[in-house]
């Protein structure tokens, strides 16, 4: 052991190359590792989690629930034992005194709730609640003062005075998330309109099947059709048990429920993995070729009476105190790292999306793992390198017939995959930056520029901002090109019950003008006011356009003219898109909404600083609280912000790939060292018969570059597969970038290319005399 530790302190490059890489490595499988564990675990915190369920009344979407239904199905439906909803009804961005809790809205329950979810309590319990009787959480109890001095103090919404009875420690379980103010209120008669989410708890021995039958039975027998936004839309309940609620595609709206990435947890699993697997093929190539370098001492050994067996043990002993060592010191990492990895998975607060906040697992089973992984990398570490060592006889070893047999194959193959995965990684790392890049920069069939979305307070709110004299126009509008619309499914009749979706932007006249649509035909109507379809829109309702007629059906603008044919804009932010952008565009010249659009003239920082100055001043003055103030901005950045959490992502991705390219950078650059320091006796021989430095140096590179040519052969395939899997995703993706992975594998050649050229100048600049002495 003392001549290994005396061995890599000779040989730092080695020894801090083999470190980084290993420890960096093993740092992001434990915290990937954790957090993917965590997602996987979300919603089976209860030992009954494979009987609870969620009910909603649209197949695509089940978050909303008719008001009533949990006591109703719990009612009608043999085999409910418990049925509860929860949701928003009391108001959002409670204030207690003078403190505000944006974005903390007051969630509703049923009794049901807290025998399905039970809540640890620190002060009161349920049975504080009800009425104007309001719970808060400890989270919030911390921003408030003792306990003592908090309960019976009273809390106000925009609609709500509660008091304060009780405090809870958390939710009891990970599927719900944001929920600091709880109410409970007695099960409501079953009416039309929704409401939010319902839960329920069914008997053990009722299947999934039967529940499912008995769910639309129940719709049918209640007429719950009729109920919807549109009485043409057929609505089978929709149901989804808890542990698969997390992933699953119809959980898009909050309500106090946590919202899971799978492809997000798929895809930082396999990057990770190829990280790790980077690392380990530099280790273990490292170690091989170390070994190589410590061959005449276990030669020695063996003259000496060591046996193959002793030898293998050592190099095994070796190799686990070194990967020990370094999972220690990973283990350090991670812990640093933690916020780093938090601040990129975790959805921003109040998003409908709600995240499941980063934490770390560590249990029996997290250190179990952690051991286990530690143990197959010191063995095969040190196996690999024993076997190398043993497989030579020992007086060979001792006269220097080694160093003429090695050819290191087995080097060799290591050094292609791993600059293979380089070559993977950094293809895909640009394919992210360019696809987000092109979202970013996606036409939007309008003008945005130097608008601004206002959220407006009041009247006088609306009138205050009119005149400021940086806003030059202003107009009402529910929305904006790209932005998150009003959405109204429908069937249509005519078209033999054809089911479409169409995105609905509302807007006075002022504002139409302003968004400056592409116009393909306008009809001139005399007031003005009217609808005006796009032409995908036009296509999907199967309308003519010489004669365009709305078909039955779209009810909502039945007593409205047709204005005119508008070429395509963004109805959506270019992450969701999902085909066709079919959208439609009411202009009333006595619309008034919560929304103004302003276009301002000057500098937007000063312009921004303002709106929001006097969006509080007037939110203070007319509800007691300082609003939301990120409600509104320029519809430039509200369009980027809307790719926050995809650039998050591939931000993280990009911190694994590129991490992957320097452990395989460095792995390149120390074993070009050691083969160099092994070639100078070669070296000095071919240029005492005329050898030149010129041509020792296109030798040596050129080498490696054969290697690193193969490995572009071998990755480019692969990534190209990889790169298409991964655009799937996007309905709104970049095409012809086959230019990237040229970029790719030219950057992975110049980069191996400089790693290399250092070393082979040292070797080759070599004095043959003072290299032939040593022998």
């Amino acid at each position: 052991m003392k001549s290994y530790i005396k061995s890599l302190s000779r040989n730092k490059l080695y020894t801090a190359i083999e470190a980084v890489g290993l420890i960096v490595s093993l740092a992001f499988v434990i915290l990937i590792g954790s957090y993917v564990r965590q997602q996987w675990q979300v919603s089976k915190g209860e030992p009954e989690w494979k009987h609870y369920y969620a009910v909603g009344i649209l197949t695509d979407f089940v978050n909303m629930a008719p008001e009533g239904l949990a006591g109703a199905i719990k009612e009608e439906i043999p085999g409910v034992d418990k049925a509860s909803v929860l949701t928003s009804t009391r108001g959002g961005s409670p204030n207690v005194g003078d403190i505000c809790f944006r974005r903390m809205g007051v969630k509703v329950v049923e009794p049901d709730f807290f025998d399905m979810f039970p809540i640890p309590w620190v002060e009161g319990s349920e049975a504080d609640l009800g009425g104007d009787h309001v719970a808060i959480s400890e989270k919030v109890l911390a921003q408030l003062g003792p306990a003592e001095e908090v309960l019976g103090k009273r809390l106000t919404t925009e609609r709500d005075t509660l008091t304060i009875s009780a405090v809870f420690k958390d939710m009891g379980t990970p599927m719900f998330q944001n929920v600091d103010f709880l109410c409970v209120r007695d099960p409501q008669p079953l009416s039309p309109g929704a409401f939010g989410g319902t839960y329920c708890l069914i008997s053990s021995s009722m299947p999934e099947k039967d529940l499912r039958a008995a769910v639309n039975s129940f719709f049918k027998a209640h007429d719950i059709n009729k109920w919807s936004w549109s009485d043409d839309l057929d609505l089978n309940g929709s149901l989804v048990r808890m542990d698969q609620m997390y992933f699953s595609d119809l959980n898009r709206a909050g309500n106090g429920i946590a919202k899971g990435n799978r492809s997000l947890l798929v895809m930082l699993s396999a990057v990770v993995l190829l990280l790790l697997l980077s690392s380990v093929f530099n280790y273990i190539n490292l170690s091989a070729a170390f070994a190589g370098k410590r061959i005449k001492e276990m030669g020695t050994r063996a003259i000496l009476g060591a046996s193959r067996g002793s030898i293998v043990r050592t190099f095994l002993a070796e190799s686990l105190l070194f990967t020990a060592v370094c999972a220690a010191l990973s283990i350090v990492l991670a812990y640093y790292l933690t916020p780093v990895l938090t601040r990129y998975v975790e959805t921003r607060s109040g998003s409908d999306a709600i995240s499941v906040p980063f934490s770390w697992q560590w249990d029996w089973i997290s250190v179990g793992v952690l051991v286990l992984l530690v143990l197959a990398l010191g063995l095969l570490a040190g196996w690999i390198p024993s076997r190398i060592a043993s497989k030579y006889d020992a007086v060979q070893v001792v006269k220097g017939d080694y160093r003429l047999k090695n050819k290191r194959l087995f080097s060799k193959v290591f050094i292609v995959f791993q600059t293979a995965l380089a070559v993977l990684l950094l293809s895909f790392a640009l394919i992210l930056e360019h696809q987000f890049s092109h979202m970013v920069h996606r036409p939007l069939g309008a003008n945005v520029d130097n608008l601004y979305f206002q959220y407006l307070v009041s009247q006088a709110h609306a009138d205050a901002v009119e005149q400021l004299p940086f806003v030059t126009e202003s107009g009402y509008s529910s929305g904006y090109p790209g932005g998150p619309g009003w959405k109204v499914g429908m069937t249509l009749q005519e078209l033999s019950h054809k089911q479409v979706t169409i995105s609905h932007l509302q807007c006075n006249p002022k504002v139409f003008e302003m968004f400056q649509f592409d116009i393909v035909e306008d009809f001139h109507l005399s007031s003005g006011d009217g609808v005006w379809v796009t032409e995908s829109t036009l296509a999907e309702l199967e309308m003519d356009p010489a004669h365009p007629v709305f078909p039955q059906g779209v009810g909502y603008v039945a007593n409205m003219e047709l204005a005119g044919i508008l070429k395509d804009f963004a109805v959506t932010d270019a992450a969701h898109v999902d085909g066709r952008e079919t959208g439609i565009v009411t202009v009333d010249k006595d619309l008034e909404t919560e929304f103004l659009v302003l276009k301002i003239d000057g500098d937007h920082k000063e312009a921004e600083k303002t709106l929001r100055e006097l969006y509080t001043r007037f939110s203070m003055e007319e509800d007691g609280y300082e609003g939301i103030p990120e409600m509104s901005g320029f519809i430039e950045d509200k369009l980027t912000q809307g790719l926050d959490e995809a650039k998050r992502y591939m931000r993280l991705m990009e911190l694994f790939m590129y991490l992957a390219i320097l452990v395989s950078v460095l792995g390149l650059l120390a074993m070009s060292a050691l083969f160099a320091s092994e070639q100078t006796h070669d070296i000095a021989v071919r240029k005492v018969f005329g050898g030149t430095v010129g041509g020792e140096v296109l030798r040596g590179v050129g080498t490696y570059m054969l290697l690193v040519l193969i490995a572009c052969v071998i990755a480019v395939p692969v990534a190209i597969w990889l790169s298409g899997r991964y655009l799937e995703g996007y309905n709104y993706r970049i095409s012809g970038y086959g230019w990237i992975f040229a970029v790719a594998v030219v950057i992975t050649l110049a980069i191996s290319f400089l790693a290399v050229l250092w070393q082979t100048l040292k070797a080759a600049n070599t004095n043959p005399a003072v290299e032939l002495k040593k022998e």
